[in-house]
């Protein structure tokens, strides 16, 4: 089994800041996946991803909900009202769902 270190050396952004600076580059309207945000840092999972972004205060700036999973929708969370918050950012952005409550990846993914 592969072994991912996600403790920082010294002077190095934690993985939650590697995250939140990927995220941030996202443009309103456009989402990338868990695993994508994982593939650019080069660390870590989408799993992991995604517990860093659940790990964001409320209040925070970052658009977490501009990710989403490698089907285009809408990760289960323990509070069902997250979900519907990030639905409704998306759609406030101009993101449409089809009945299944998916994007279309290919019309909405963002490529850095």
């Amino acid at each position: 089994m592969l072994k991912t270190s996600l403790k920082p050396k010294p002077g190095q952004p934690t993985f939650l800041h590697k995250v939140e600076l990927i995220v941030s580059q996202i443009p309103a309207g456009k989402v990338m996946t868990y695993g994508q945000v994982a593939q650019c840092i080069g660390q870590g999972t989408a799993r992991l991803v995604g517990m860093a972004l659940s790990s964001l205060p409320k209040a925070s700036s970052i658009p977490w909900h501009r990710v989403v999973n490698a089907k285009g929708g809408i990760s289960p969370r323990a509070n069902p009202q997250s979900s519907l918050e990030q639905i409704q950012r998306l759609l406030d952005e101009g993101i449409q769902f089809n009945r299944n409550q998916e994007l279309d990846l290919n019309s909405y993914r963002y490529k850095p």
